[in-house]
């Protein structure tokens, strides 16, 4: 009796992964070239000061818009995806130049994230080599804050500490406020009964609110990629 492929796979596991494995890298072998580059690149260069910020300032604002991105916009595309390309690219592309040119009128588009972290003078590899690993960890879907993992490089330890208290505060708030904000919305939808309507009228509430945050988490989300 010839068993199947699947049948296989789950009788021998490694043969699974080993299987998964090696299709990643038959399927990334572009990606990984690149990589490879980028490491090369960062270090022949990275003694070199007026070389290396170059190198690390485009291999940085890459790969921190590429994982924000995902999380940012990655939802509002999924729901939306019955809408045509362009109006969604219209509606994300106007709210990146709001926010870049409300930055530039103001005198500076990284919205002085960056006036309390000195310009590094030298740089070492791990610097140059800290946004390559991010774009690794991105592409193997890797949950990761671009935050710490690329300014944790630059900055010394008081500013990290300082990072991780807001980022703690910022998470309790933000957890408080959810309970807090569907706790009264649920009471108020079972009162008016609006879960009794029509499927179609919560779609319409559902984009609307979903507009509005898309808005607000993608302006502060490119600001912060700025800096």
């Amino acid at each position: 009796m010839q068993t199947t492929p699947d049948v296989q796979l789950i009788a021998n596991p490694r043969l699974s992964i080993s299987s998964a494995t090696s299709a990643w890298f038959t399927g990334n072998k572009r990606f990984l070239l690149l990589i490879l580059a980028l490491f090369t690149i960062s270090l022949i260069f990275y003694q070199q000061p007026h070389i290396a910020m170059w190198i690390g300032f485009a291999i940085a604002g890459y790969s921190a818009i590429a994982d924000d991105s995902i999380q940012t916009i990655g939802t509002f595309l999924s729901s939306n995806k019955h809408r045509p390309w362009w109006i969604l690219w219209l509606y994300i592309g106007t709210i990146m130049v709001a926010v870049l040119f409300w930055g530039w009128s103001q005198g500076d588009v990284a919205y002085g994230r960056l006036d309390s972290i000195p310009s590094p003078q030298s740089f070492r590899y791990l610097q140059l080599a800290a946004p390559i690993i991010l774009l690794i960890m991105t592409r193997l879907a890797m949950p990761v804050s671009t935050t710490f993992l690329l300014l944790s490089t630059f900055s010394d330890s008081k500013t990290i500490e300082g990072m991780v208290r807001k980022s703690l505060i910022g998470y309790a708030v933000a957890f408080i406020f959810a309970i807090v904000l569907w706790t009264l919305l649920s009471s108020y939808m079972r009162r008016k009964g609006i879960q009794s309507e029509s499927e179609k009228a919560q779609e319409k509430y559902w984009h609307i609110f979903q507009s509005l945050y898309m808005h607000w988490d993608g302006a502060n989300s490119l600001s912060g990629d700025n800096g």
